[in-house]
C-alpha cells in the first residue's frame, strides 16, 4: 500500500513556540539528568563486565594468566573511560535523532496534514470531553470538540497536524512527558 501524500501547511506561531518549548525541556532533561543517569548505569555495567572478563581470562588459562584489571586504579580508570564513551555516544544519538527534530520542525515552519484512522470514540460525561483513539498511537486519547466527535465515525479518517521531522501530533490536549513531570499544552500559554 503506497504511503499517502501528506499536505504541507504552515505552523502557527503558537505551535512553533510549543515545539521549541518541547525541544528545550527534552534537551535540558537529557543533558542535566539523563547524562548523569546514563553515566551511572554505564559505570555499573562496565564494572561488572570488565571484572567478569578479567576473571574469565584468568580462569581460562588455569590461573597461569594474569588478571588484566588487577590494579584498582587501572580498573577504575578503564571503567570511567568506557562509561564516558557510552554516555557520550548515547547522548549524541538521542540528541541527534530524537530531540533535534523538534527544533528542526520549529525552524522550518511547516507541518504535515495527515489522515489518520479513528479506532474508537470516547465521551466522558463527567468532564464533558470528547476523545478519539487514532491508529498511530491507540493508547493515547486525542481531544476533539463536540462537532468533530459527531461528524466522524469509527473507522473513518480525520486529518491531524503532525510535525515533519518529530512526528509530534498537534491538538488541544497536547502533552509532553519529561522524565519527572508532564507539561500540558493547555496549561502552557493559555492555549
Amino acid at each position: 500500500m503506497p504511503k499517502p501524500e501528506y499536505k504541507k501547511v504552515p505552523l502557527t506561531p503558537d505551535e512553533s513556540e510549543w515545539l521549541m518549548k518541547i525541544y528545550k525541556l527534552r534537551h535540558d532533561d537529557l543533558f542535566y539528568s539523563g547524562a548523569f543517569r546514563c553515566f551511572a548505569y554505564s559505570f555499573v555495567i562496565t564494572s561488572i563486565v570488565t571484572n567478569i572478563l578479567s576473571f574469565a581470562t584468568y580462569a581460562f588459562w588455569d590461573g597461569t594468566g594474569t588478571l588484566v584489571f588487577s590494579s584498582l586504579p587501572v580498573n577504575l580508570f578503564i571503567n570511567i573511560l568506557l562509561a564516558l564513551g557510552i554516555t557520550v555516544s548515547a547522548c549524541a544519538f538521542i540528541s541527534n535523532y530524537m530531540i533535534d527534530a523538534y527544533k528542526q520542525d520549529a525552524s522550518c515552519g511547516m507541518k504535515f496534514e495527515v489522515p489518520l484512522t479513528i479506532i474508537s470514540k470516547e465521551y466522558f460525561p463527567v468532564t464533558g470531553q470528547y476523545f478519539f483513539r487514532l491508529q498511530n498511537n491507540p493508547e493515547k486519547l486525542y481531544e476533539v470538540n463536540q462537532a468533530d466527535y459527531n461528524k466522524y465515525e469509527e473507522g473513518g479518517a480525520i486529518c491531524m497536524n503532525q510535525g515533519i521531522n518529530s512526528g509530534h501530533i498537534f491538538g488541544q490536549n497536547d502533552e509532553v512527558r519529561i522524565k519527572f513531570f508532564k507539561l500540558n499544552r493547555r496549561a502552557y500559554n493559555n492555549y
